[in-house]
Order: C-alpha cells, then structure tokens, then sequence
C-alpha cells in the first residue's frame, strides 16, 4: 500500500501513524529550496527533492515543508 501526500502553503504540516516498516520518498517538490522534515520521536529527518528515509513500524511521524530561500520566486512550496 503507498500513499501521496501533497503539502503545499495552505497544508504545511501533515501527521500519519505508521503500522508497518515503511519508506518514505521525497519524490517531487516546487524549486529545488523546497524540503520536507519527516520528525519521529527517536529521529529526525531532512528530505529533499529524490530523499527518502525509512520509518520503523509503529511509529508517529509528523512532516513539515520549509522553503530556505523565500526571496522572489512565489511559487507555492509543495512535496512528497
């Protein structure tokens, strides 16, 4: 089972609960400045565009999509 989860600047944040042992793939993002923190209790995790890390089962993980260069391009933030 895979599952898309779109983040953009309306939806910054999104929490899931992990059942089984699971990948998680940074697959798209808006500009290359465009990343996601995928945080765990135990762990923290920087994804950017091609990333990915794994997620052990039963576990809480809460992403979040930054931008580190907010200057001219407007192009809404989105990921994963």
């Amino acid at each position: 089972m895979s599952e898309m989860i779109l983040l953009d600047t309306a939806h910054r944040e999104v929490v899931r609960g992990i059942v089984k042992d699971s990948s998680v793939l940074c697959t798209t993002t808006s500009a290359p400045d465009v990343y996601v923190h995928a945080i765990t209790k135990e762990d923290k995790a920087e994804l950017h565009q091609g990333d990915g890390t794994v997620i052990p089962q039963m576990t809480r993980i809460r992403f979040y999509v930054f931008r580190s260069n907010t200057g001219t391009n407007r192009s809404p933030p989105r990921s994963l």
